[in-house]
């Protein structure tokens, strides 16, 4: 791989981030890369747990490769943040658990890779943020959603507004993080733990029904044009076509998405927070039956 070195041994694989001169920004190419690797490994019976780590002692992720997005129009920019929503979808809904060793700065997108993970350690010298504020921007590869499940709306909003970084003692303190080490440490403290994951009698399929609950509340980013219901309960076993919105994704940004409210009949905007865990996506059979449905049915009485 050009911008990855991968090790795979006794169950335990090591994915190392490898554009050290940059500090192992995020550009265009290496999501791709990221993307498709990830995938693929998502199948790989002989591998138990997930390592991310980057290549040096300076940054674990830096961020965007800035030098590229100042190149890019808006077009391209869409693109690069859809590509970095499926990059870090697949890293928080990947099978097998995965670990963020964060030996350096973990900065916007860096920050958004470790949270995406299950689990994060850090050596003593890394630094934490998000300072997309301090550009004009806002975190645009689901960190606005995955932060406040982690430590709490008002704490997360605290780093977004601010796009201050914090010190690994603070980022732990914040419950962030779950431990701190000495950077000639970090690692061979991560390897320990994977190794004690990997070693738990448990079927490949148990592993993947404990993901599958730690992530129950997880949305996914919808499709623009795709047809979702909202599902107040996660746990309930029916849609009820004439209790449960429909809303039709016309567009998808960093912040939410904004969709035609079909109970409604009018557009309006959604944030992640708000829709967090209550997505159901419509699936073709269920189209053509919602074609045969009159409008009407979709209102509420």
């Amino acid at each position: 791989m050009e911008f990855f070195e991968w090790k795979l041994n006794n169950g335990i694989g090591i994915l190392t981030f490898s554009r050290e001169k940059v500090l192992n920004a995020l550009n265009e190419s290496l999501l791709i890369e990221g993307l498709d690797f990830i995938s693929k490994q998502a199948s790989n019976k002989e591998l138990k747990v997930l390592i991310l780590t980057g290549k040096g002692t300076k940054s674990f992720v830096a961020g965007a490769d800035i030098a590229e997005l100042s190149k890019t129009d808006t077009e391209g920019g869409r693109r690069i943040a859809r590509l970095g929503q499926n990059f870090m979808n697949a890293i928080s809904q990947f099978p097998r658990p995965v670990i963020a060793a964060i030996n350096g700065f973990a900065l916007g997108g860096g920050l958004e890779v470790a949270i995406a993970a299950d689990l994060r350690y850090a050596s003593s010298k890394a630094r934490l943020g998000l300072p997309e504020v301090t550009l004009g921007l806002i975190p645009g590869y689901g960190g606005t959603q995955r932060l406040a499940r982690l430590i709490g709306l008002g704490k997360a909003n605290e780093y977004i507004f601010t796009g201050e970084m914090y010190s690994a003692a603070q980022a732990l303190k914040d419950g962030l993080i779950q431990g701190v080490f000495e950077p000639d440490e970090l690692l061979p403290e991560v390897l320990e733990i994977a190794k004690n994951i990997s070693g738990q009698e448990s079927s490949d399929d148990l592993m993947m029904q404990i993901m599958e609950a730690c992530n129950d509340t997880v949305t996914p980013v919808p499709d623009e044009g795709g047809f979702y219901f909202f599902v107040y309960n996660p746990k309930t076993p029916n849609i009820r076509y004439d209790q449960n919105p429909l809303v039709a994704v016309t567009d998808v940004f960093s912040w939410g998405f904004r969709g035609i409210n079909f109970h409604w009949n009018k557009p309006r905007s959604y944030s992640w927070n708000e829709v967090a865990g209550q997505l159901y996506q419509v699936d073709d059979s269920e189209l053509n039956h919602l074609d045969s449905i009159p409008f009407q049915h979709f209102r509420y009485s």
